[in-house]
């Protein structure tokens, strides 16, 4: 599919955090080709060994740009280093999963496609085999990876992890040898047993003593100027106060009452904030309950929600209380990109794997400030207001 992004109108917004019951619609101003990377994680508070790193503080501020893969910006890359002497990976962060894997020199070459830089831990002088020689993952999109296991040296945007357990890939599906800008995922997830055996710590646990505070911070940007921080709040980055909602170690929250314009339905129930993930992806009733709202919406041949690309400025917003604030995402961030039936554009809500959680994924995200706070017995995240950038919509 082409994406061909046309300036009708230029529209800026802020995305929307209260602090407040629910009001009516607050005042506006104004899949084929997604992924998934839903890891099954397993519902738990920290492990001890994590726990007792926050009793541990170091001085580092780390940031790493955030670049959308398209314009369409369906996902988010980030350059990492790897080994002695250091590689240079561009990778998903991935609040969904767990471990870090790369593409390597043990690849079939049909399965290398196009990609120029494989992780290669033999000059490494820091690498090592790990005590799990092997590894294999299956994620919720039905891509796979399996590999071999090592530690190595891994830096991002300044914190380093001198002994990091990692996967080196020697199987990959088709999506990873086709995505040919994606060389990896650093899961930002807990540390837990989750099967995949890189049952290790994860990079954010393995630095957290490292980082003048236990957390990290996501802006997601249209533009390109998005990033990922850690150990630290850029307040530049955000517009209000923040706002934190329990959540537990998989970045799950619980979400009550969710609201389709000023039309209140049932609690919307379990949410991950999945930065692996492009989509909103909902239960199929709260999707139907929104498009119900969008005049000529529809789904096409493959299932996705389409609507006429004239009601792009007339999108609801889309948002859900959690304990006791009011988040939402502003209409005008409704829309993901132009589809192929003629006229018509793809919703950024499409109905999810399964209805009984929703994942509020990168095209969520874009429009909040998000911190993902580690705690010794409950983790947080924060959501705070944003200077939205202008948005186009195909004429």
């Amino acid at each position: 599919m082409q994406y061909f992004l046309i300036i009708q109108s230029f529209l800026l917004v802020l995305s929307g955090v209260y602090a407040l019951p629910c009001p009516n619609e607050p005042v506006s101003s104004s899949g084929k080709n997604f992924t998934v990377r839903r890891e099954a994680v397993s519902i738990r508070q920290l492990e001890p060994e994590a726990a007792a790193l926050l009793s541990k503080r170091g001085s580092i501020k780390a940031s790493v740009p955030a670049t959308p893969q398209s314009s369409a910006d369906f996902a988010y890359l980030s350059p990492i280093q790897v080994g002695n002497p250091p590689q240079t990976f561009n990778v998903q962060f991935d609040t969904g999963s767990v471990p870090i894997w790369l593409l390597s020199n043990k690849l079939p070459a049909s399965q290398v496609g196009s990609h120029t830089s494989l992780y290669t831990p033999g000059p490494s002088a820091t690498a090592v085999t790990g005590a799990s020689s092997t590894f294999s993952i299956n994620y919720a999109d039905k891509q796979g990876v399996s590999g071999n296991v090592y530690y190595d040296k891994v830096v991002i945007g300044g914190a380093t992890a001198t002994r990091q357990a990692l996967g080196a890939a020697t199987s990959v599906s088709s999506g990873y040898t086709s995505d040919t800008t994606k060389y990896g995922l650093v899961g930002l997830g807990c540390s837990v047993p989750t099967g995949n055996t890189i049952d290790q710590s994860t990079w954010v646990d393995t630095v957290l003593s490292q980082l003048a505070s236990p957390l990290f911070s996501v802006d997601l940007e249209l533009d390109g100027s998005g990033v990922f921080d850690f150990g630290w709040i850029d307040s530049s980055r955000h517009t209000s106060s923040i706002y934190y909602v329990d959540a537990d170690c998989g970045w799950n929250i619980q979400a009550g009452t969710y609201y389709v314009g000023n039309i209140a339905y049932t609690t919307l129930g379990q949410a991950v904030l999945d930065t692996g993930t492009s989509l909103i992806m909902a239960p199929k009733s709260v999707v139907s309950n929104y498009y119900a709202s969008v005049t000529g919406s529809m789904q096409d041949a493959y299932d996705t929600w389409i609507y006429p690309c004239s009601e792009s400025n007339s999108l609801p917003n889309f948002g859900f209380e959690a304990d006791g604030a009011y988040i939402y995402v502003e209409g005008a961030y409704m829309y993901a990109q132009i589809s192929d039936t003629h006229d018509y554009c793809e919703g950024a809500l499409q109905n999810g794997i399964s209805d009984s959680y929703t994942v509020l994924g990168d095209m969520f995200m874009r429009s909040q400030f998000v911190v993902f706070e580690i705690g010794a017995t409950q983790n947080q995240i924060g959501f705070a207001t944003k200077n939205l950038k202008p948005i186009t919509y195909p004429s």
